[in-house]
């Protein structure tokens, strides 16, 4: 079991998180059920001011990285942080619908511009706020909100029992500056079939 930013922790084995004589549960229904904590998680997520274009920020992104890898290894995916000449990527992947199932692989970055100027804000940036119904944050729609909604959407297959493809979600931390380390590590990594061994946390070095 894992335990990261979110509620239930999943096992590493599929469909256990529901007991066998309970009635099948849709992912929309379990969407809807846990609604509330998916936008409490999401502006968790995005209070974390991970610039990329500052130095400054690097402890943030560092932060950002590992929220992200927390909240893939509850979920029940094999994840790492790998480090880059610049800021590090996250990789995550769970497997277990079988050889035989498609596999979805999903791009974003947890990386988000700069905020200025300031008195352009209705609410500070980095203070979340829901307004009928929307979500006001840096990075609430570039990009943090397209990748927390990736990661509740295979969370809420996982409630209802067994995802129906297998998941590979790749997560930079450089769009935002034009990604210059994310060609060099894909080329390492498909070079060594994706066996490069990730490292727990990172250290300094759009979807």
């Amino acid at each position: 079991m894992t335990a990261g930013p979110g509620g239930h922790s999943f096992s590493s084995t599929a469909g256990d998180s529901r007991g066998s004589l309970e009635a099948p549960v849709g992912p929309t229904t379990c969407i809807a059920e846990n609604r509330q904590r998916y936008v409490d998680e999401l502006v968790r997520f995005l209070r974390i001011p991970s610039i990329s274009s500052r130095s400054e920020n690097q402890p943030d992104m560092l932060r950002a990285a590992e929220f992200l890898r927390a909240e893939m290894e509850r979920l029940g995916m094999k994840a790492g942080i790998f480090p880059t000449a610049g800021h590090p990527i996250v990789f995550g992947e769970w497997l277990e619908a079988g050889p035989g199932a498609p596999t979805v692989l999903v791009y974003g970055h947890y990386d988000v511009q700069p905020v200025d100027p300031l008195e352009l804000w209705t609410s500070p940036p980095f203070e979340p706020v829901v307004r009928d119904g929307n979500v006001y944050g840096r990075g609430a729609v570039d990009d943090k909100g397209q990748v927390w909604l990736h990661l509740k959407a295979f969370e809420a297959w996982r409630l209802a029992g067994r995802p129906p493809v297998n998941m590979k979600m790749l997560v930079e931390g450089e769009e935002e500056v034009g990604s210059a380390n994310l060609g060099p590590f894909l080329e390492k990594a498909s070079a060594a079939r994706w066996t490069t061994r990730p490292t727990r946390s990172a250290t300094s070095s759009r979807s």
